[in-house]
């Protein structure tokens, strides 16, 4: 009879003989019940070994538990467990072995718990500078964009300043920040050639000067 295999996991459990026992016959009858025995037949057939199954996996647990005990002590209950294994069956439903078993043994030393971390912005005034040509293009689309994200921020002191590359002025100003092309947004000290929506949003983020608020935190 053809023979077929499964890995089960079981989630992290407590060191209590009936949680680990109830946990692992679980994942080791559950995943024949699943997709591997899902049609009325094959169902048929499984329910027939059902009891089967279920004493063989009890008896292996026994095995596995006592061995956890020999090596842990009586203090098991302080640990916390995760057990993998490879279940082998016959095609028919019948349980034949457990192989590759890995039992990940954890330890609590304690608990942090915090109810909640809030972040607080808070930002000095920033400007983002804008050199533009009125023969260039690409400038009346962001001067949409900025005018969007200068509503999203309006409660964060975002200032436009606009600086005409036609003039001798903007041109002037542009070789402090050695702009060469337009349009160029200058945001402190990010310097943005032709930007997206979003690159002029990020820029922004990035000055944001944000604070964590801690609140309810303890360790136990």
């Amino acid at each position: 009879m053809r023979t077929l295999e499964r890995e089960v996991k079981t989630t992290e459990l407590e060191g209590n003989y009936e949680i680990l026992k109830n946990n692992f016959l679980k994942i080791g009858t559950g995943v024949l019940w699943g997709k591997a025995f899902s049609t009325r037949e094959k169902r048929k057939s499984l329910t027939k070994y059902d009891k089967y199954n279920k004493t063989m996996l009890s008896r292996i647990y026994e095995i596995i538990y006592l061995k956890l005990v020999d090596k842990i002590g009586d203090n098991i209950n302080k640990f916390t467990f995760v057990i993998r294994y490879t279940l082998e069956y016959e095609s028919s439903g019948k349980i034949i072995s457990i192989k590759n078993l890995n039992v990940a043994i954890y330890q609590k030393i304690g608990c942090l718990s915090t109810n909640k971390y809030l972040i607080k912005t808070e930002m000095e005034d920033i400007f983002i500078e804008l050199f533009y040509s009125k023969n260039d293009a690409r400038t009346f689309k962001i001067l949409k964009d900025i005018k969007k994200i200068e509503e999203e921020f309006k409660d964060k002191n975002v200032k436009v300043i606009f600086h005409d590359w036609d003039t001798l002025e903007g041109r002037k100003e542009g070789d402090s920040y050695k702009i060469r092309l337009t349009p160029t947004i200058q945001i402190d000290e990010i310097q943005l050639i032709d930007p997206s929506e979003n690159q002029i949003r990020n820029a922004i983020m990035e000055l944001l000067n944000s604070n964590i608020e801690v609140t309810d935190e303890k360790f136990e």
